[in-house]
């Protein structure tokens, strides 16, 4: 990434200077571990400017709030929320719609529990869940899955920790058999 940060940076000031938001939230938010352990208030800012754009769609929304958040810790310092479920461009019901709305929602029940709201946090994952398709969809199952297994730790809950974990390993499993042209009820 030291390498390459320069030209990333440039990247970003043409999304800022092109208003194309969806794809510098991308990639603003694709380089959080990096902005967290060697640039937070760079990456706060580029992630800032972006979102002030107000071009994303849900999920770059999100996931540029999750990821600013990180080091802020709270909504009140960040002085972002993640946006409402469909409210990006193209918040339609469209299968990858979908996906992504699942993915928004556990995303930002992670944010939540970042910064100490646990009703709000248990509110999104039970709407996660209730995404249409959410259960049957592998990547937005493990979504919810990684959230209630981070939640579960943050509680001390070993017990919903292991469900979480053995119900991501049976997905896994699924995932597995149907990728190799078999069907099955794992």
């Amino acid at each position: 990434m030291e390498v390459e940060i320069d030209n990333l940076r440039a990247v970003l000031r043409r999304c800022i200077a092109r208003r194309d938001a969806i794809r510098g939230l991308y990639l603003a938010a694709s380089l959080g571990w990096y902005w967290m352990t060697r640039a937070t208030s760079e990456g706060i800012r580029w992630l800032d400017e972006l979102l002030a754009l107000q071009g994303g769609d849900a999920a770059s929304n999100a996931q540029a709030c999750f990821v600013a958040r990180v080091p802020r810790r709270s909504p009140e310092r960040s002085g972002h929320r993640p946006p409402h479920p469909g409210t990006g461009s193209g918040g339609g019901p469209e299968a990858g719609e979908l996906r992504r709305l699942t993915e928004s929602l556990a995303m930002g029940a992670g944010a939540a529990l970042m910064d100490g709201d646990a009703p709000a946090s248990d509110r999104l994952l039970e709407a996660a869940g209730a995404v249409p398709g959410s259960a049957d969809d592998y990547q937005a199952r493990i979504s919810i899955l990684q959230t209630r297994a981070i939640a579960a730790i943050l509680r001390g809950d070993v017990a919903a920790v292991t469900a979480a974990a053995a119900e991501g390993r049976a997905a896994q499993a699924g995932k597995w058999v149907i990728s190799m042209g078999w069907r099955c009820s794992c």
